[in-house]
């Protein structure tokens, strides 16, 4: 759908539907006759606007995150409110794909971004059935201080008190989305949230051999136990057990690296198989 002849700098409450989505910190509405969507600040929440404002700006425009128009101005009640306008996704967020987030997120740290509260509520599926990424509201940007925190399923256990959220907190978090897309069932279903935080902390998890494609379980464990340093290993780990897997989220050595080790598996494999076949005649 194109967008009509409507003013896009000052949005009044007749031209935007019922809200479609609700966060901590403001509301997305469709805006009617556009394929644009509206997000709107709570009261005091202004703020989150601006960070997102500068996230989306910072990130500029990629295939796996939330196209992001520009900023208005939402009139209601003679007061102003500073808005913006997002790219509207017909299919909504995230069920059960298994096109994975991980590219998104290792993307978003390469602009020294941490989103925060990453999870399959914060992926939208885009029209061509990949994924975006969106909701930086309560992101970081250049080690600003993280606003919003994610639900105890996808939230890292603090081997610290106070200790400052980074990188491995999205990674952590990228552990669950995987697992619950990969499933399509909620980690730890029926469990409390203190009880969900004992199980992580006593690195506790559910039973993992069942998942597929093999070698998924191995990369959730490796998100969940910290034992990636970057999202990009864990991009490049999916490169070697999701066939069609295309890295594009690497920087262009790593991707090498990368496609490089898929070859030589594939091709390990194939010379085992042949050699089983040749004793086998």
């Amino acid at each position: 759908m194109n967008c009509v002849a409507v003013d896009l700098n000052q949005i009044r409450p007749g031209q935007i539907g019922p809200a479609i989505g609700y966060g901590t910190f403001a509301c997305v509405s469709r805006i009617a006759g556009t394929s644009l969507a509206v997000k709107v600040p709570f009261d005091e929440a202004s703020h989150h606007i601006r960070i997102e404002q500068r996230i989306y700006e910072r990130l500029g425009e990629h295939h796996l995150i939330l196209k992001y128009h520009r900023q208005a101005i939402f009139l209601s009640g003679g007061q102003t409110t500073p808005v913006l306008l997002l790219q509207f996704l017909e299919a909504g967020t995230l069920e059960k794909s298994l096109n994975t987030p991980s590219e998104a997120v290792a993307y978003i740290h390469s602009k020294t971004v941490i989103h925060g509260d990453v999870g399959c509520h914060d992926f939208l599926v885009q029209d061509n059935g990949t994924l975006a990424l969106c909701d930086f509201g309560g992101s970081s940007i250049d080690s600003s201080e993280i606003l919003e925190f994610p639900k105890p399923r996808y939230a890292r256990p603090r081997p610290r008190l106070g200790e400052k959220p980074d990188v491995k907190d999205d990674i952590f978090a990228l552990g669950t989305a995987l697992y619950e897309i990969s499933t399509g069932q909620t980690l730890y279903k029926g469990k409390s949230d203190k009880e969900i935080a004992a199980l992580f902390r006593s690195y506790t998890y559910p039973d993992l051999q069942q998942l597929s494609p093999l070698g998924l379980s191995e990369i959730i464990r490796r998100c969940w136990s910290e034992r990636y340093a970057d999202a990009e290993q864990v991009v490049c780990d999916l490169s070697k057990v999701l066939p069609d897997f295309a890295c594009s989220a690497l920087r262009p050595e790593l991707r090498h690296w990368c496609l490089s080790t898929k070859l030589l598996w594939t091709t390990s494999l194939l010379s085992i198989f042949a050699l089983y076949i040749f004793l086998s005649a």
